[in-house]
C-alpha cells in the first residue's frame, strides 16, 4: 500500500516504524483538532448559559412588575 520493502510481501522494520510514526502524527493532529473544537463548543455553551441567566433575570423582573401592577 505504501510502496515500501524489497518485494510485495515484506517490508523492512524501519519502514514499518515510519508508517507507524506517520499514523501517530495523523492521530495527534486529529486529537488536537477535536480538542480545539471541544474548547470552542465549551465556550459557546458558557456564553449561552450566561445569556440564559440574564434572560431569566429579566423575565423574573417583568413578572415582579406585572404582579405589582395587578396588585394596584
Amino acid at each position: 500500500a505504501f510502496g515500501l520493502g524489497e518485494n510485495e510481501t515484506t517490508i523492512a522494520p524501519v519502514d514499518g516504524i515510519g508508517v507507524s510514526l506517520a499514523a501517530l502524527k495523523a492521530l495527534k493532529a486529529e486529537v488536537d483538532t477535536l480538542q480545539q473544537a471541544s474548547t470552542r463548543k465549551g465556550t459557546m455553551i458558557e456564553d449561552l448559559l450566561t445569556k440564559l441567566d440574564e434572560q431569566s433575570e429579566a423575565v423574573n423582573e417583568l413578572k415582579a412588575r406585572l404582579s405589582n401592577l395587578e396588585a394596584r
